[in-house]
């Protein structure tokens, strides 16, 4: 009895372990540096400094994209957590509209998986609300004027990336984006097996509580 409970406990531990964030970006591998703003390369005159386009693994950026790091013509609020870094998706007139695509290449097909991203309009400018795309679903973001998280859940499939969209709007619109994080969702199997892991460590532990000495006079 005692070696089923250990083994349900470290399949407890290694579901949960399972649950962590397969995939992460943040944007502060990017090659911006500090107080500058770089867009995707089809539109880097647009950039500061002027031609310099943005580059980070695992991320592509197209039309009126990039990433800024804190840059005053922004406007941004700082970006949020420990990271200087946010991306950016724009609608301006007579430009190709802002996209960023996620490599989702190592999640596997078949599992489902929640992303949480963390967004922002830009202050003076009014928010561009953006898309956030997998396969045949999508989902439409409006940010406030302050950085809020969101989340959607989707089911992996072979060859699709997860993909960030601005919307056409006419005018000088812009959306701040950072913080993407996909998690895996633990099948209901796995639920159970971490219900029982956690029990028999509780139980465990239980039994080798010591036990009480009672001195009488």
């Amino acid at each position: 009895m005692k070696a089923l409970f250990l083994a349900a406990a470290a399949l407890a531990m290694a579901s949960s372990a399972a649950s962590a964030s397969v995939l992460v970006v943040d944007f502060e591998a990017s090659n911006v540096t500090p107080g500058q703003y770089s867009y995707a390369s089809d539109t880097a005159g647009y950039s500061q400094p002027s031609g310099s386009s943005v580059s980070l693994s695992g991320v592509g950026f197209s039309g009126t994209s990039g990433v800024q790091n804190n840059a005053p013509a922004w406007g941004f609020p700082a970006a949020p957590g420990a990271g200087t870094n946010a991306a950016f998706l724009q609608s301006y007139s007579s430009s190709n509209l802002g996209v960023i695509t996620i490599d989702t290449g190592t999640l596997v097909a078949g599992q489902s998986y929640t992303v949480s991203f963390d967004s922002v309009a830009r202050p003076g400018y009014g928010a561009d609300p953006f898309t956030v795309s997998y396969g045949g679903l999508s989902k439409t973001i409006d940010p406030g004027l302050s950085w809020v998280s969101s989340t959607w859940s989707f089911t992996a499939i072979d060859g699709q990336n997860l993909v960030f969209s601005a919307t056409r709007i006419d005018g000088d619109h812009a959306s701040g984006l950072d913080n993407i994080a996909i998690t895996a969702i633990p099948e209901p199997s796995t639920w159970a097996l971490m219900i029982l892991g956690f029990a028999g460590v509780g139980f465990l532990a239980y039994r080798r509580r010591p036990g009480t000495v009672s001195i009488t006079a």
